[in-house]
Formats: C-alpha cells, sequence, structure tokens
C-alpha cells in the first residue's frame, strides 16, 4: 500500500506544487540566517552565516495521513491551496534528502547530509513531478 505524506500548497498553472523560494504554501521553506531572524519572524530553516543547515533536523513540513490531521485553517478558500501528496518511499534511496517523523501527525523533508539552503531548494524542486492532488476521496 502506498503512504502519501500530505501538504497543503498553492498549484502553479500546470496543477503541481508553485516553487517561490522563500514562500509558505509552495514548494519551498522559509530560511534565514540565524543571527539575523526577527523576534516575529517565522522560519522553517535556521542557517549558519554561510547558508548551511545549522542541524539536519528542519525543512519543510508535512502532514501524515489521514486528511484530518491537517490543521483546519489550511482549507480556508481564501487561502487557495490543495491538498497534494507525495510517496513516501520515494525517500528510501533519494541521496539528498529523507523524511524524518516528529509526531504522530507531523512529519518533514529534511536534507540527508550537511549542505548549503541552495542544495536543498533544488533537490527539493526536483521532488516536484512526484507531488499529485489529493481528492477528497483519497485518504
Amino acid at each position: 500500500m502506498t503512504i502519501r505524506y500530505l501538504r497543503m500548497m498553492t498549484a502553479d498553472i500546470d496543477q503541481l506544487p508553485l516553487i517561490m523560494q522563500g514562500t509558505r504554501d509552495c514548494l519551498a521553506v522559509r530560511s534565514e540566517i540565524e543571527e539575523n531572524i526577527q523576534a516575529d519572524q517565522v522560519i522553517d530553516v535556521r542557517l549558519t552565516t554561510e547558508g548551511r543547515f545549522i542541524h539536519l533536523e528542519q525543512g519543510l513540513s508535512l502532514t501524515r495521513p489521514p486528511k484530518t490531521n491537517i490543521p483546519s485553517h489550511l482549507f480556508q478558500p481564501r487561502r487557495g491551496l490543495c491538498c497534494f501528496g507525495i510517496d513516501v518511499s520515494v525517500f528510501d534511496y533519494n541521496e539528498h534528502l529523507e523524511i524524518i517523523v516528529d509526531s504522530d501527525t507531523h512529519a518533514m523533508i529534511v536534507p540527508r547530509h550537511d549542505m548549503h539552503i541552495q542544495e536543498y531548494e533544488k533537490h527539493l524542486e526536483a521532488t516536484r513531478h512526484l507531488w499529485e492532488v489529493q481528492n477528497d476521496e483519497e485518504k
């Protein structure tokens, strides 16, 4: 049985996830050099001054199935988001990215090894064609 982890994202015109660096609700993470982070700033990835991950347990957030685990505010029509899913097995042999589970409902796509944020973004973008819109009947 295929297990798909979920993420609410904006769909691009080709119905694949939109890629817009540093923006929420896209196939991207919000990153910042740790010493430049403002108190009210929401950051997914904290970086060294060289742009490398401070630690590898940070990255793109995912929701573990079922869809009912996705926070309800992400379904608000004004946000215009689609529910995408990705087969977790594609990361089993990925040289650069892996999935870590940090709770019953949450997981992340993280670097498998030390890397610069631009390298991580490139590898994350390479998964774009693997994401599929999850219809209501799919759990």
